[in-house]
């Protein structure tokens, strides 16, 4: 998972600008998902820990501890939180201006 495009973005992400993307996660304005918040800070846990590469699978058994979950789903949910990561980057370059 960690030639994922989101992955890639995240892992540029500085101490601040992973501060300010959770509160921005969390803005229902930009996102409505549950499961994409809390993608993200498992995703923050794994990047900002350097631990070792991302594997899906436990993403999978993360976000859905009860069923096996769906690969589906989570493009899903990464493909989600990819465009409200944008979105931050765009929010943040105009705070910049």
């Amino acid at each position: 998972m960690d030639k994922n495009k989101l992955i890639l973005l995240l892992r540029t992400f500085s101490k601040e600008e992973f501060r300010q993307m959770a509160r921005f996660v969390r803005s229902p304005i930009y996102n409505r998902h549950e499961l994409v918040i809390e993608l993200f800070h498992y995703l923050r846990r794994q990047i900002e820990g350097k631990k070792k590469p991302i594997d899906k699978h436990k993403v999978l058994e993360h976000l859905f501890p009860d069923s096996p979950g769906d690969l589906q789903e989570l493009h899903h949910l990464s493909s989600y939180l990819l465009r409200v990561a944008e979105q931050y980057l765009s929010w943040a370059e105009w705070q910049k201006d």
